[in-house]
C-alpha cells in the first residue's frame, strides 16, 4: 500500500510554477504597496503647500503651534518625506519589472 503524495507542498499552493514567476497574490500585494506609496507620497508632497494646510486642527490648537505648523521648514520636511515615499514606490516598480 502506497499513499498518494501531493507533489506541491501546502506552502506553495497557488504559487506560480518554477521558473522565477510570482504568484498572483504576491503580484497583487506588490501592486497595492506601490499604489499606496505613490499616493501617500503625492499627498505628502502637495498637501503642505495647499490652502487647507492652514486650516487644519493642529494649526488651530495653539497660537504657538500655528507658527511651527506653517513654517516652511516643517512643510519642506514633510514634502521631503513625500519625495522619499514616491522614490520607494518607483523603486518597487522597477524591482517588480526586473523580476517579472
Amino acid at each position: 500500500m502506497t499513499s498518494q503524495q501531493n507533489p506541491v507542498p501546502a506552502d506553495d499552493a497557488g504559487s506560480a510554477p518554477t521558473g522565477g514567476g510570482h504568484s498572483w497574490r504576491a503580484l497583487f500585494r506588490a501592486l497595492v504597496y506601490i499604489i499606496f506609496c505613490l499616493e501617500l507620497g503625492t499627498f505628502l508632497l502637495v498637501f503642505p503647500w495647499s490652502p487647507w494646510w492652514h486650516s487644519s486642527l493642529i494649526a488651530r490648537l495653539d497660537p504657538g503651534w500655528y507658527d511651527v505648523w506653517t513654517s516652511p521648514f516643517l512643510r519642506g520636511a514633510i514634502s521631503g518625506l513625500g519625495v522619499l515615499d514616491i522614490g520607494i514606490g518607483l523603486a518597487e516598480v522597477f524591482r517588480l519589472r526586473r523580476f517579472a
